[in-house]
């Protein structure tokens, strides 16, 4: 997620494509913050992608250094919005298993009470209006700003003037959403069948175009919550936010016909051309029943970060039973 720091001139916050795992000072973009109001006041074209466009180039021009090349988050004026210093945006697991199922707004209240804001989710623009329009009537309800706002299908933002407290904020809200799922199983590795060899590089072959592609592989008992039929699957099929776009794109094959490589391989083969008519991209992500899930990207470290973040999605549609079951909207 997106982390901010203000005070009364300038906004830091991190910049789009920054790692939070290695970020440092230079990871993050300064802004003047009274540029950075004129988003609030200004109108923008109908059309959403050339308003997209107009925002972003409005935050750019806010930036300190005209000569710096740290591109600020979209959120930035989200961020802004908030009267606290400090805005820590996060998509923990525990969250997201309340944020993507089908009962979240009504659980979100019953857990945390009307002072913790709910938005529905919209990116851009359109969620920092929304944002700023609840602010205004929660400001004037309880005279003060939200410390937790919840983001249907997305994660959470969590402010306060001190980073103590957002830390324990964060520890407060995955124990009481941990509690309402009835504590979490551990996840068991499972054996990866050495049958594997006999139809991985026919589905690497299939993959590959003017780049090979790596093929990564992993099984464990969440897995198997999933993979047993396509009904299973279903709720394994479609990403809950957009950063399981990013990292795994919005389509997955499953093949439920594993009884030998040659059907995987078969089943791979009948399901690739339809596939990529319809989304026109390959899959990123395969999942076969018995065996697991199979990552394919163009580096074996960007198919480890796929795999992680399509765990993430399993996890999230496991956990999520416990609100209602998932909520797949992307």
């Amino acid at each position: 997620g997106n982390t901010s720091y203000k005070n009364n001139e300038h906004i830091w916050i991190k910049a789009s494509g920054v790692s939070l795992a290695t970020i440092d000072e230079e990871g993050f973009a300064v802004l003047d913050r009274s540029k950075v109001q004129i988003v609030k006041s200004k109108t923008y074209t109908s059309d959403p992608q050339k308003r997209e466009v107009e925002v972003k180039n409005d935050l750019i021009a806010a930036n300190i250094d005209p000569e710096n090349k740290r591109r600020p988050s979209v959120e930035t004026s989200f961020h802004e919005s908030i009267n606290y210093a400090f805005v820590v945006h996060m998509h923990p697991t525990l969250t997201n298993a309340l944020m993507c199922s089908n009962n979240a707004k009504e659980m979100t209240l019953k857990l945390f009470g009307e002072e913790a804001m709910y938005i529905t989710y919209d990116p851009g623009y359109p969620l920092f209006m929304k944002v700023n329009e609840a602010l205004q009537a929660y400001r004037k309800k309880y005279d003060h700003d939200p410390k937790i706002i919840f983001l249907e299908n997305h994660g959470i933002f969590v402010s306060s003037n001190n980073t103590d407290e957002i830390k324990a904020i964060y520890e407060s809200v995955s124990q009481k959403i941990e509690k309402a799922i009835g504590g979490i199983k551990e996840i068991s590795p499972i054996e990866i069948n050495d049958e594997i060899t006999q139809f991985m590089p026919a589905l690497r072959m299939l993959l590959s175009d003017e780049k090979n592609k790596v093929l990564r592989i992993r099984h464990n008992s969440l897995h198997a919550s999933f993979y047993n039929n396509k009904e299973n699957f279903k709720k394994s099929s479609l990403p809950f936010t957009p950063d399981v776009i990013v990292y795994c794109k919005a389509d997955y094959i499953y093949i439920e016909n594993s009884e030998s490589p040659e059907s995987i391989i078969k089943e791979f083969q009948s399901q690739l051309p339809s596939f990529i008519k319809k989304n026109g991209y390959a899959p990123k992500i395969i999942m076969i029943k018995n065996y697991g899930i199979i990552a394919a990207e163009d580096t074996a470290e960007a198919a480890d970060i796929a795999l992680d973040v399509y765990e993430d999605l399993l996890k999230v549609s496991l956990y999520s039973e416990s609100f209602g079951g998932p909520h797949l909207t992307w």
